[in-house]
């Protein structure tokens, strides 16, 4: 008892830990008692990072360390060295003269529900903790559970001779890989494939040594895809539309589409023989970055082989095209700022989804952000719609605009005002600066809000312009003309 009251004695003693430090966004404001806003994009995709930067304690003591994590493991960074591939936050080795920058993340749920979390940020100097902060996350959750995609992807485990796909949860896995990719995509008005009209050979257990032919035994829509097991020498996974199958036909008229295909997995494992990790869900989305010195993960390999399967493969006929040159379609090269190129392997060469800071299709290992598990990027729907693909215009694609180019508002002398200049769109945070003009004398511009708020002092008319940029690198800024009329 004596030693219990002497500790907390003891703890009552402590010199409290300064919280002076300051996380600025990424057009220098104070955001630490603001807090920052995390999207959750809609489906199953990878989420917005967020560019934020650090003001540290004048009298900081160099070499010093920064720890960052979040209450929620799923709040997640980008990585501090080509090789920090582990753990969940993020650890800054700094110098006077390093950079303070950072990004964050949310990785994406599916119950379209909104959180709400904080940041840790700690400093420690001469192996001694120096300074502690912590700041509110806001995490807007766009899901619209119950919405499933309009193009069918059917999975086959029927041809499966190694007993791999009898694992419920591997089926159960392999259901959610595909229902993803499913979610973004739409009918584009195929036809049904009648009974044994389309010829899908399948990969015997040896695995890209033998096949054996096959034809569909029931008529369907969409796109037929087959799940097998395999063992093979190389231990990889695989993933191919059928090189003798059809076109998709759509209305009576062929397509840039195909309408079947095969994905085989290794049983014993991907590239070594771990076995696979089995996700139970999205908050151990960090527990396999499908390296080959550990257990990989399902749906990461899942996802990727079925992007070969449905149009990362130079049977698409604009995707074989590309290979020869480049993926030049106007809405992907506007995003990306370049014509991807494409490599042997059939993936993208040195892309990074400019938003999420992910890989782009077959970068995965060379994200930005510390992207464990793999997800389908905004690059990723952008190169199936350049393929021939109807995309959803989910949340992704709803870029930053104003909702009307002039707003008019009437104002009397002396009333109090609240009002927000109207955008739609966007990524938090906003950037909301009068660039032309000057409000009325007595009211104010909420950078954040877009809010302009208090009491005029002086009637009159007047025209301001407002500029208005957010997180997306990948767009421009949008302009409202504001039009005020303050009366008597």
């Amino acid at each position: 008892m004596l030693f219990h009251l002497a500790l907390v004695a003891a703890s009552c003693l402590q010199t409290p830990i300064p919280s002076n430090i300051q996380v600025l966004d990424a057009f220098g404001r104070d955001v630490t008692t603001h807090g920052i806003t995390l999207l959750d994009w809609e489906g199953q995709i990878a989420n917005p990072a967020i560019k934020l930067s650090l003001e540290l304690p004048s009298d900081l003591k160099y070499p010093a360390q920064v720890y960052l994590s979040g209450t929620s493991s799923r709040v997640h960074f980008d990585r501090g060295t080509p090789d920090d591939r582990n753990g969940i936050g993020k650890r800054m080795e700094l110098r006077a003269d390093s950079p303070r920058e950072f990004y964050v993340a949310m990785f994406p749920d599916r119950d379209g529900k909104d959180e709400s979390h904080s940041l840790l940020v700690q400093v420690f100097a001469d192996g001694k903790e120096v300074a502690r902060r912590t700041m509110p996350i806001r995490v807007v959750d766009q899901d619209k559970p119950g919405v499933n995609g309009s193009y069918p992807i059917h999975l086959d485990f029927s041809e499966d001779r190694t007993h791999f796909t009898s694992h419920k949860q591997v089926v159960s896995v392999l259901r959610e890989a595909a229902g993803d990719w499913a979610y973004f995509m739409l009918d584009v008005g195929q036809d049904t494939v009648p009974v044994g009209t389309e010829s899908t050979p399948v990969w015997d257990p040896d695995g890209f040594v033998t096949q054996r032919p096959n034809v569909n035994k029931r008529p369907y829509k969409g796109y037929l895809m087959f799940i097998t097991g395999i063992q093979h020498d190389e231990m990889r996974a695989g993933g191919s539309p059928s090189l003798v199958g059809q076109a998709q036909m759509a209305n009576g008229k062929p397509t840039t589409l195909r309408r079947s295909g095969t994905v085989e997995f290794e049983t014993r494992g991907n590239w070594n023989q771990l076995g696979w990790f089995l996700t139970k869900g999205d908050e151990d989305w960090w527990y396999s970055g499908s390296l080959r010195g550990e257990q990989q993960d399902l749906y990461s390999i899942a996802m990727h082989e079925m992007g070969h399967a449905l149009g990362f493969q130079e049977k698409y006929p604009v995707f074989g095209a590309a290979r020869k040159t480049s993926l030049d379609d106007p809405r992907l090269v506007r995003y990306l700022g370049f014509a991807p190129k494409i490599d042997a392997s059939e993936h993208l060469v040195n892309v990074i989804d400019p938003v999420s800071l992910y890989g782009g299709y077959g970068c995965e290992y060379f994200a930005k952000m510390k992207a464990r598990r793999w997800l389908i990027t905004k690059s990723h729907l952008l190169c199936l719609e350049a393929i021939g693909y109807r995309i959803r215009r989910t949340a992704a694609f709803e870029e930053l605009s104003a909702v009307e180019a002039i707003t008019e508002k009437s104002i009397r002398l002396g009333d109090e005002v609240d009002f927000k200049v109207p955008i739609r769109g966007g990524i938090p945070s906003f950037h909301f600066v009068v660039t032309s003009g000057t409000l009325p004398e007595g009211l104010l511009l909420n950078s954040f809000t877009g809010a302009v708020s208090g009491k005029a002092k002086s009637a009159g008319t007047t025209v301001v312009q407002v500029s208005i940029d957010d997180s997306d690198p990948s767009t421009p800024k949008a302009v409202v003309e504001l039009r005020m009329v303050v009366r008597n």
